[in-house]
């Protein structure tokens, strides 16, 4: 968005300063002027474990057993700032330093670059859970373990140039369209906001 390259782009960025996703970036990238923050939907993001959670996994904390792997995301995605937002609300509660506590996660500087390759990595047994989608762990035939919710939100150019971009927002706030994604995708929901422009 900000060279111009793409008429659309999907955020879900958490940010910890102000507790709340999106909005924050595009002060920060300075796309404020240029492009409006379109509010899309809410989608659940899950501990994916094997069928039978053979590590009895349920809560972020149980990363820092011994016997637990993690599948971790790569640096700047999504995914990964929300897995570190919550080891930092870990670590605080603990009165340890950040740094410190990761390096007691097995499999923590593993990269992955996709929520598939996560769960990809849970099934085959080279790690016991990983951060990912709910409807991806359903696809992939793994547990799911919610972990948080998060809003997935769109950026567009605020002069919507191609006339795709404004059927696609219409799209979002079809209550047809909205029902059918519910039903047919686990952990989305839809909200009254949906479609409408949030700055």
């Amino acid at each position: 968005m900000m060279l111009g390259e793409a008429d659309i782009a999907g955020i879900h960025i958490f940010d910890e300063e102000t507790q709340s996703y999106n909005r924050p970036l595009l002060s920060e990238y300075s796309l404020s002027s240029k492009c409006a923050l379109i509010a899309g939907y809410t989608r659940q993001q899950c501990l994916m474990v094997r069928k039978g959670n053979p590590k009895k996994i349920k809560a972020v904390d149980d990363l820092l057993r011994g016997d637990v792997k993690l599948a971790n995301r790569n640096l700047g995605s999504g995914t990964r700032i929300l897995l570190d937002h919550k080891l930092r609300e870990l670590a605080r509660a603990q009165g340890v330093d950040f740094g410190k506590l990761t390096k007691r996660i097995r499999g923590y500087g593993m990269e992955l670059m996709t929520h598939d390759q996560v769960a990809r990595t849970v099934l085959s047994k080279r790690a016991d859970v990983g951060v990912g989608l709910t409807p991806v762990a359903s696809e992939m035939g793994l547990a799911a373990i919610p972990f948080a919710v998060e809003n997935y939100d769109f950026v567009v150019e605020r002069r919507r140039r191609n006339p795709y971009v404004g059927e696609f927002i219409s799209l979002l706030s079809h209550k047809k369209f909205q029902k059918h994604l519910e039903a047919t995708t686990p952990g989305v929901s839809f909200t009254s906001h949906s479609g409408k422009i949030l700055s």
